[in-house]
């Protein structure tokens, strides 16, 4: 959505895509580094996630916490937790001189005809009446119902399954030349591959378009997404198919991706069906059944040579990771022992250990742990940060 707000702006002329940001900017600036003496930060490498800006994920703040201005997290000042690729936001707004939520409500939102959208956050009290409450992947509530955003470019819409399927014909529409929003040209330059992400996939394909992941063979197009509490798929083709998927669950994805599957079979789509994940799997079984009942599962199936541990050797290690988000500890520390009978010298798994020691105030261990990931790897950046 943020994208499709920015290349308005781009076919209007006022933005370019392969300009220094920062000449554009006013009330922040990008700090100069020894990246930026060589490659500067511009929009097209920011909606293409290649900036070297992207942090992972947005936590969000509760209800009850402190919400930091947008300058407060590009400046990384007290109380921000993160920050991202939020630039386009600030640069959004600084161009247009009004709100981000208030100009692409005007310009994207109400043209579109997503009637039940908005970047209002935290929602205002009619809107906070209609707002699911969003859950973690123990099954609690999250506390307050939902987490507040001020990267509203990056996490803060609200909206709904329908209305997502609207923004997603909208850009079908633009490409076949039909929408009053955005030329043909500018739609293709949207959905145009500006890298490919050998190294990862999303359900959309494994090139890095302008707001989109693609995958050029197939015309598929689309982004996956989470806040806290709330996981959400949307998936498009050229053709005009598609399909959006919200969940209010930090589980969501594993229901999302299965409904995509079986409506992709049933249909007759072009799109592949990945082979069960042996890290889900476990996942799944020691969220419902605990870690015990997983690691003898996964005992079995070794046996039977029923895990293809060639392709997915940290399956356990990746597991644990989905413990550690849910903050299962001795679950997840469970699953590291286990990861270790298989690999006894993986470095990242004794990373992880130090992170969960260091989050239950174990701090010897933490530190014992992250020493012991470092002497595998001296490399290890996640434990030469703990030990720090």
């Amino acid at each position: 959505m943020n994208a499709f707000g920015i290349m308005r702006l781009v076919q209007q002329g006022r933005l370019t895509l392969d300009e220094d940001v920062n000449r554009r900017l006013k009330a922040w600036k990008v700090p100069e580094n020894e990246f930026t003496q060589r490659e500067k930060v511009t929009l097209r490498r920011i909606l293409s996630h290649t900036a070297g800006l992207t942090v992972q994920g947005f936590p969000g703040y509760a209800v009850n916490e402190p919400v930091p201005t947008l300058l407060q997290v590009l400046d990384g000042q007290k109380p921000p937790n993160t920050g991202g690729t939020i630039i386009s936001q600030l640069l959004l707004s600084e161009t247009t001189g009004e709100p981000y939520e208030r100009w692409m409500q005007k310009n994207v939102i109400d043209p579109i005809g997503m009637s039940n959208s908005s970047y209002e956050n935290p929602p205002g009290k009619a809107r906070a009446a209609l707002t699911a409450t969003g859950y973690r992947a123990t099954g609690q509530p999250v506390e307050g119902r939902w987490h507040v955003y001020p990267e509203i470019a990056a996490a803060g819409l609200w909206t709904t399954p329908t209305d997502l399927a609207k923004f997603g014909i909208e850009v079908m529409r633009a490409l076949k030349g039909e929408s009053t929003l955005l030329s043909r040209e500018t739609a293709e330059a949207m959905l145009t591959e500006q890298k490919s992400l050998i190294s990862t996939s999303t359900p959309a394909g494994n090139g890095a378009a302008l707001g989109f992941f693609v995958d050029t063979k197939t015309g598929r197009f689309g982004h996956p997404g989470a806040d806290e509490g709330f996981q959400a798929l949307l998936v498009c083709f050229r053709s005009g198919k598609g399909v959006a998927v919200m969940t209010n669950s930090d589980f969501g994805t594993e229901a999302a991706h299965r409904l995509v599957w079986n409506i992709a079979r049933e249909y007759g789509w072009d799109y592949d069906i990945p082979k069960p994940s042996v890290a889900g799997a476990l996942f799944t079984l020691a969220m419902r059944d605990g870690a015990s009942a997983a690691i003898a599962a996964a005992r079995r199936a070794l046996q039977q040579a029923d895990l293809p541990l060639a392709r997915s050797p940290r399956f356990a290690l990746n597991a644990a990771s989905g413990l550690i988000n849910a903050r299962r500890w001795s679950d997840a520390l469970a699953l590291l022992d286990f990861q270790l009978e298989l690999l006894p010298n993986a470095d990242d798994v004794y990373a992880a250990r130090a992170y969960i020691y260091e989050q239950t105030g174990k701090r010897e261990d933490a530190v014992r742990a992250a020493k012991r990931a470092l002497e595998l790897n001296p490399n290890n950046d996640h434990a030469k940060s703990l030990l720090k």
